[in-house]
């Protein structure tokens, strides 16, 4: 099991805000939080989900 916290980033799928111009896991470092800040669940001020994601799973594979 993998799990990541909500962030306040609404481009990335783990934000709550509505409103994404592009849905994907961005690579910045964001706050976490439903609806306003708050510490992250993995004892951090900021949360990366593309990078943790990279980190654990790895790239995707390639297609061709």
């Amino acid at each position: 099991m993998f799990g990541l916290d909500h962030e306040l980033d609404a481009d990335d799928p783990m934000s709550w805000l509505g409103g994404a111009s592009k849905l994907g896991f961005q690579d910045v470092d964001v706050s976490c939080g439903e609806y306003s800040p708050r510490w992250c669940d993995c004892n951090r001020e900021t949360q990366n989900s593309y990078r943790m994601l990279l980190a654990t799973l790895g790239p995707a594979p390639s297609l061709y």
